[in-house]
């Protein structure tokens, strides 16, 4: 098809029905509709012609339900219905058998049914910012799924549903009390169920070998279990702003690191074990309560990139100091020793940034 003519009919199915699709001639061509933001209540009734789409847009409307004749959109694989007014789930959408993946972010429903379990091929939901508090058993009867997002909502309980395939779950943002165990399964990649009211990590975590990334933040977690280091292929771990007094040195086993977070809780030291986590790059302990730091998370051999230990309760030396490695350094709220040597502070410039070891492009605040 002539270019120039191309985007004269995508202009005109813009005007008419907000669908445009197009790829170069030797692909497949994806035949898609967007009717987001125009403010429709309903489908369109001429919209037949449109029927063999896989990929349809309804976002940002004022939608509350969706009609029988959706149902005709046999192809249809993704279903984008976020930012409308849907209370409850239409019960025609678990007829679509087809659909891949759901969104349905920012509305106001309450509760998932076990009629999802009908949808047997869908892999990707998405359902944030809404006001769910209780999720059917049956719900877990999505074999197919791999992405599951229910954040922002005001889930308290999890822990009862199972996924076999699910590889990224997001919980940030519920009343959640327990860590969702049951969805600790090898295949599980990412975890994020941050903000939530969790106080222990569960003994099984060993059991999620394939696990890249732990977002456990902004709970109220005191408890770690020793089998952590089973993680094996963990690379983040946030565990920011709980109520962690230590860090049990079998996180620093977990030797496939390469970022931990634990700002705002109430460690007062770092084991010296910290140095076998030869992975790590970045290292953050922010408002803690350390009285002192291990000069090896300084040494030149550690691969260290970024190091954050601001606002804690040691005292800066001419030992940290005089280290230079190739990282950024944070150490502004702490102590400086009466006996700094001036040399080493010839750099330092009134907005707690400089460059103390020049050349080397390191870069320390104070």
């Amino acid at each position: 098809m002539n270019y120039f003519i191309f985007i004269q009919k995508c202009v005109l199915i813009v005007f008419l029905l907000g669908g445009c699709s197009h790829t170069n001639s030797d692909k497949k061509i994806t035949h898609s509709v967007d009717l987001s933001g125009v403010g429709i209540v309903n489908l369109p009734v001429d919209i037949s012609g449109e029927y063999n789409a896989k990929i349809l847009n309804l976002s940002n409307n004022n939608m509350t339900d969706l009609p029988d004749t959706i149902k005709k959109f046999k192809q249809l694989e993704y279903l984008d219905l976020s930012n409308n007014k849907i209370e409850e789930i239409p019960s025609v959408l678990y007829e679509m058998k087809s659909l891949k993946k759901i969104k349905l972010d920012n509305n106001n429903i309450i509760y998932l049914r076990s009629l999802f379990n009908k949808l047997t091929n869908l892999e990707e939901l998405s359902i944030r910012n809404n006001k769910i508090k209780n999720i059917s058993r049956d719900f877990s009867l999505l074999n197919s799924l791999k992405i599951l997002d229910l954040t922002g909502n005001q889930i308290e309980k999890f822990d009862d549903l199972f996924f076999p395939q699910l590889k990224i779950l997001t919980l940030s943002r519920n009343n959640i009390f327990l860590f969702p165990e049951t969805v600790i399964t090898e295949n599980i990649k990412i975890i994020n169920v941050s903000n939530n009211k969790i106080r222990r990590i569960p003994d099984s975590i060993k059991n999620a070998t394939s696990l890249n990334v732990l977002n456990l933040s902004g709970n109220k977690i005191w408890y770690i279990p020793a089998d952590i280091d089973g993680l094996v292929s963990l690379k983040s771990f946030d565990l920011s702003y709980n109520e962690l007094s230590y860090l049990i040195p079998e996180i620093t086993k977990i030797f496939a690191l390469e970022e931990l977070y634990l700002d705002g809780n109430k460690i007062k030291s770092i084991p010296h074990s910290i140095k076998s986590l030869s992975n790590l790059k970045r290292l953050s302990l922010k408002n803690n309560e350390l009285s002192e730091v291990p000069l090896i998370i300084f040494d030149n051999d550690f691969n260290l990139f970024e190091i954050y230990l601001n606002n804690n309760n040691f005292f800066i030396s001419n030992e940290i100091l005089s280290k230079k490695s190739y990282y950024t350094v944070d150490l502004r709220g702490n102590k400086m020793k009466s006996d700094i040597k001036s040399d080493l502070l010839k750099y330092k410039v009134t907005n707690g940034i400089q460059n103390v070891f020049g050349d080397k492009k390191n870069v320390i605040r104070l």
